[in-house]
């Protein structure tokens, strides 16, 4: 399938920026037994989402020079893309400890040339907003800027803070969660600015239940991004479990006044007003989330339960079924108590 425009649009971007990062001469590479072609050539199949490919490209760079730190970064990126977050981990691992020996950290050149990889970086976030409201394919459009995003922060990250910080998001995703509390401490020792690593540690400690300190991490966030739409909504599921519900709403609609079309917010309020025992705000709630995401089961489940304690058993028992349906694990059980 041919890659669409803004598919091959980004790509030119990232041609630009791997030329600025690395100081590459396109024209001045040839064969492939070259490491710097085989890591362009990786980058390239990456984010045309050749996968194979790009593991191939980067696997060859690294044994003809096992210290092309980059490298490793490209190819974590992929395997992450993947599912592959052990492996992924790993090569993370791998580049922070060649540049630390490098010492590259501290170098000035790196690092000017890291503030144009940011200016870059900026450029194709923007790419994919303007693209998307231009018609087309807006999810494939939003989703290739996306995919092309992610694997540049990782193949052109150079800074601790952000190296730091994917570790830690991969070893929350293998549920090595106070391993990646820890990553996230050091990137916020290293940037205390760094609003996705608070929002990050703040999800970490919430899966621990430390909510004290998650219902932190969440207002530090809110504080540097007043609109954050995951902080949020961290904080409000924070406020939810802490029993504190009113507070926990007025997060929940700051989040969806912020990202309206997200069903998330929506379906998190539904459940606070449900625990106020406000049974018709959590159905217009878990309707609109549904609205939203139609094939959101806990939000057919939920809204079932609060139609049964509304008296609208009809409402209720189809809800159930289409919750059933869907694969919910107790709509079975609340069928037969309520609707045969």
């Amino acid at each position: 399938m041919p890659l669409i425009k803004p598919a091959r649009t980004v790509f030119q971007i990232v041609k630009t920026k791997i030329f600025l990062f690395f100081g590459l001469l396109a024209v001045g590479l040839s064969g492939q037994g070259d490491p710097l072609v085989l890591y362009n050539k990786g980058a390239e199949l990456a984010i045309a989402r050749d996968f194979k490919g790009a593991i191939e490209a980067f696997d060859e760079a690294i044994r003809l020079d096992p210290n092309l730190y980059y490298a490793y970064a490209g190819r974590a990126a992929v395997k992450a893309e993947q599912g592959n977050y052990k492996a992924a981990l790993a090569d993370y691992q791998a580049y922070e400890k060649i540049v630390t020996e490098l010492n590259l950290l501290g170098d000035p050149e790196i690092l000017a040339k890291k503030a144009k990889v940011e200016e870059l970086m900026q450029a194709v976030q923007e790419d994919g907003k303007s693209k998307n409201g231009n018609g087309g394919k807006p999810d494939e459009e939003i989703s290739q800027a996306k995919t092309m995003t992610k694997l540049n922060e990782a193949i052109e990250a150079n800074d601790e803070p952000r190296v730091y910080y994917y570790r830690g998001k991969l070893k929350l995703e293998t549920n090595e969660i106070t391993a990646a509390i820890f990553d996230f401490s050091q990137s916020l020792l290293l940037d205390s600015g760094f609003v996705d690593a608070w929002v990050a540690r703040g999800y970490a400690r919430l899966k621990l239940l430390d909510l004290a300190p998650a219902l932190n991490d969440f207002s530090r966030a809110i504080s540097l991004d007043p609109t954050n739409y995951e902080a949020l909504i961290g904080r409000g599921e924070v406020k939810d479990k802490q029993k504190i519900y009113l507070s926990a709403i007025d997060d929940f609609s700051a989040a969806a006044l912020a990202v309206p079309s997200n069903h998330v917010a929506y379906f998190d309020r539904g459940l606070t007003w449900f625990h106020l025992k406000n049974f018709e705000k959590a159905n217009d709630d878990f309707s609109m989330a549904i609205q939203l995401n139609s094939s959101h089961t806990r939000a057919y489940f939920n809204r079932a339960i609060t139609r049964i304690n509304l008296r609208k058993r009809t409402e209720a028992c189809i809800d159930l079924k289409t919750a059933s349906d869907l694969g919910h694990p107790q709509a079975a059980e609340y069928i037969n108590r309520f609707c045969n």
